[in-house]
């Protein structure tokens, strides 16, 4: 999943739908953060729309005490609203940082 995130392959709904099903299946909650907080710095933030669904599986799944979690990433700006001004997609090509014609 995480090739898939970086590399851009999968549509958002896709990876939005991974993640969902992840969690649903009470999935390491520590692998499914970091695959969040991954996917959205790769996509300079998420909609707010896709920002709001992510927050409220995450916390539907592993509990309301989990809502602590989910500010500190949002105070750390690891988990976000998306942001203008940092464009992953963009700097990815430029510095040719994700080999496309890796097969893994």
């Amino acid at each position: 999943m995480e090739i898939n995130i970086l590399s851009g392959q999968s549509s958002i709904k896709e990876i939005m739908t991974a993640l969902e099903a992840k969690m649903v299946r009470k999935y390491n909650m520590y692998t499914v953060l970091c695959l969040m907080t991954l996917f959205s710095t790769t996509n300079s933030g998420l909609k707010q729309a896709e920002f709001d669904q992510l927050r409220r599986s995450f916390v539907m799944s592993y509990g309301y005490q989990e809502i602590a979690t989910i500010l500190n990433l949002q105070d750390s700006r690891l988990l976000k609203v998306r942001d203008k001004k940092f464009d992953w997609k963009q700097i990815k090509d430029e510095l040719n940082l994700v080999e496309e014609a890796l097969n893994i």
